[in-house]
């Protein structure tokens, strides 16, 4: 969590924040959590009591638009199942260190975003 967004967050929330992710992420089956999957955390922040993981790469690289979609798809569907999500807000998805253009992310995210809304109608 030392790079984009992910170190805005571990900054914002604290070291004890960064260690709920990594063992969260440790309790999976395969030990990781790839595109394309989302898990939820417990951040104990009063106005952000939760945070969805969606990971839009496995190592810092530049990676295909197609993740940013991957990657919202994958949390609006934990969202949708988890009753305690009432407010779900992302950044443009994988345009800092994966390197996408922001216009192709938001293409990919509406995207993710209009197939959700289609799948849970």
């Amino acid at each position: 969590m030392d790079g984009g967004v992910d170190r805005a967050y571990a900054a914002f929330f604290g070291p004890a924040f960064e260690r709920l992710v990594y063992d969260a992420v440790a309790r999976r089956p395969d030990g990781f959590l790839p595109v394309g999957a989302a898990e939820i955390v417990p951040t104990g922040h009063a106005r952000i009591p939760y945070v969805l993981l969606a990971p839009t790469m496995l190592m810092p690289e530049h990676v295909s638009a197609s993740h940013a979609y991957r990657a919202l798809r994958a949390a609006l569907r934990v969202a949708a199942r988890e009753s305690k999500i009432e407010d779900l807000y992302c950044p443009g998805l994988a345009t800092g260190v994966g390197g996408v253009e922001p216009d192709d992310a938001a293409r990919e995210m509406a995207a993710a975003y209009a197939d959700a809304t289609r799948a849970n109608a």
